[in-house]
């Protein structure tokens, strides 16, 4: 299936007008539903162009603390994209773009969670001991990297023969593989409180391997590009 993909793929790249346009050369930074950014490079004529395009985020990273639980996530994506864009005037401003690239993605999550409570131990007088301190702690993670084609279906906004605003929109086909792993701690031990000593013990351990091929669409508005063009 990958392989003719990519033979369909190669086929769009190679299937250009023979007549040479004007030539044109862009360069720019991209926002993928504004919570990615990155670089694009596009040279050609004003038929169409190659285009080679790269992207960054800090996926979801965040904090969050209780009395007895806390929780921390970050996230981190870069992808790199190479194809072929074609070019139609729509009036004197507009410019509807279609087109193929090739994408790579690598991906990685990491998560950890802790929570704990205290378990009141009495004497046979009733009087109180020291409480057991029962705590919990799980971490997952997960890397992947992604290979595929995406469509490319946008329209362009000339301001003047220097600016240009772009949008598309870029439904994906994908192969992904990775790994994720499972990690979750106990601790059920009576320590005096004013020691406050925290001890985990690995429990459980579980590596699974991840294969799977999907579509992938943009969220929101899709990407935006904001274009020097010379």
């Amino acid at each position: 299936m990958m392989k003719k993909l990519v033979i369909i793929a190669l086929g769009l790249f190679l299937s250009t007008s023979i007549f040479a346009q004007e030539k044109q050369k862009e360069v720019g930074v991209i926002f993928n539903d504004f919570n990615s950014f990155g670089l694009t490079y596009r040279t050609g004529n004003t038929n169409g162009m190659w285009r080679f395009s790269t992207l960054a985020a800090l996926g979801s990273s965040y904090d969050t603390k209780a009395d007895s639980a806390s929780r921390n996530q970050s996230g981190f994506t870069a992808s790199l994209a190479l194809g072929r864009e074609f070019r139609k005037s729509i009036g004197n401003q507009l410019e509807f773009r279609y087109g193929l690239d090739l994408k790579y993605m690598h991906n990685s999550i990491e998560s950890k969670n802790e929570n704990y409570y205290y378990d009141w131990n009495y004497d046979n007088n009733g009087n109180l001991i020291a409480p057991t301190i029962v705590e919990g702690k799980t971490e997952t993670s997960e890397v992947t990297n992604s290979i595929g084609v995406q469509l490319v279906l946008g329209v362009n906004y000339v301001v003047n023969e220097k600016l240009v605003f772009g949008i598309e929109i870029n439904p994906a086909f994908m192969y992904t593989t990775g790994e994720r792993e499972n990690k979750e701690y106990s601790s059920d031990n009576e320590i005096q409180e004013y020691l406050g000593v925290r001890t985990f013990n690995a429990n459980y351990q579980q590596t699974s391997d991840i294969t799977r091929t999907e579509w992938r669409f943009n969220n929101g508005v899709g990407q935006v590009s904001i274009l020097y063009r010379f």
